[in-house]
């Protein structure tokens, strides 16, 4: 079997530490609901059975009880410390930036209660660091229709508005997230309609690009395809996580994908040499020996030490 590990690459990207994720956020609070056979859900402090069969609801200071008779047992005191734990991992999971898994946490809670707001505005806030701003959008929306006050689904939705253009309606819900209490959302208004400051996304798309390397060193394509795709998704004309993202597709065996990307990579930046390696790498494994002749003595060319190694194997090989 022929050893295919030097004949394809990726960039390697300088890697940005970038501390705790300061622009969106996932909800750390533990709130329990008391969830009524109507369908009604209440917020509260703290949920207990008490005497008199009453479920009592403590929210600001304040005690309230409500017929047992009227509310769901089931959901209220059996379902819910399962909903809670799956909330916290979603946050755990949101801190370390394991994305993927916040989202897949987030969305077991969501299974068990649909209309869980904190829920939503986790999973959105992890869709926005995916770069995943149209999905991030659509859970803030159903968050908001939820509970209109929640100030964290603003910014969260905020975010992805802003990294989508769309700076004004961004500012606004900055502004609302930050009158309804929330200090992230105050911060990102001071950033950006103050101070007229927009995001940098550079240190997060080099971060990208190199989880892309070492998720591709570890043979872990999916994540180093992921992590290109996000990077791609801040800054769609990044030619290096194009390139990256083609390897990785190239040792999945999806050839037309790397092929495209390579394509990509090349319309942008015609002189990458790492892309013309690749891209001979993909029509290689399609069986166009030729084309791929051409393009490894382009990226020779172009001073890269591999694709002079791929042309003279590729040409010395009958």
């Amino acid at each position: 079997m022929k050893d295919h590990v030097k004949r394809l690459s990726i960039f390697f990207a300088l890697l940005v530490f970038l501390g705790p994720v300061t622009w969106v956020s996932a909800d750390q609070s533990l709130t329990e609901f008391l969830y009524l056979k109507n369908g009604t859900k209440i917020k509260c402090d703290a949920v207990w059975k008490g005497m008199g069969d009453f479920i009592w609801c403590s929210k600001s200071h304040n005690v309230k009880g409500y017929p047992a008779a009227d509310v769901d047992i089931t959901k209220t005191f059996l379902l819910q410390p399962h909903i809670n734990k799956r909330l916290q991992k979603s946050l755990s999971c949101f801190r370390s930036e394991d994305w993927d898994s916040a989202i897949a946490s987030a969305s077991e809670a969501l299974l068990l209660d649909p209309d869980n707001e904190f829920a939503l505005t986790n999973r959105a806030g992890a869709y926005d660091m995916k770069g995943l701003f149209r999905k991030a959008i659509e859970d803030c929306n159903k968050a908001i229709k939820i509970n209109p006050r929640y100030g964290l689904a603003y910014n969260n939705r905020g975010f992805a508005l802003e990294m989508l253009g769309e700076s004004y309606h961004a500012g606004t819900d900055y502004e609302t997230s930050c009158r309804l209490g929330c200090e992230l959302g105050c911060k990102n208004y001071e950033r950006l309609v103050v101070n007229r400051k927009s995001f940098d996304t550079k240190p997060l798309v080099e971060k990208y690009l190199d989880r892309s390397l070492e998720s591709f060193q570890k043979g872990e394509w999916d994540r180093a395809i992921s992590a290109a795709s996000s990077a791609l998704s801040f800054d769609p004309q990044n030619f290096v996580a194009y390139t990256n993202r083609a390897a990785a597709y190239c040792k999945k065996g999806m050839l037309m994908k790397a092929l495209d990307d390579c394509n990509s990579a090349i319309r942008i930046k015609p002189d990458f040499a790492l892309a013309r390696n690749n891209r001979g790498y993909a029509l290689e494994l399609m069986g166009e020996r030729n084309a791929a002749l051409v393009e490894y003595d382009k990226s020779c060319k172009m001073g890269s030490e591999l694709g002079c190694e791929n042309y003279k194997r590729l040409a010395g090989e009958k």
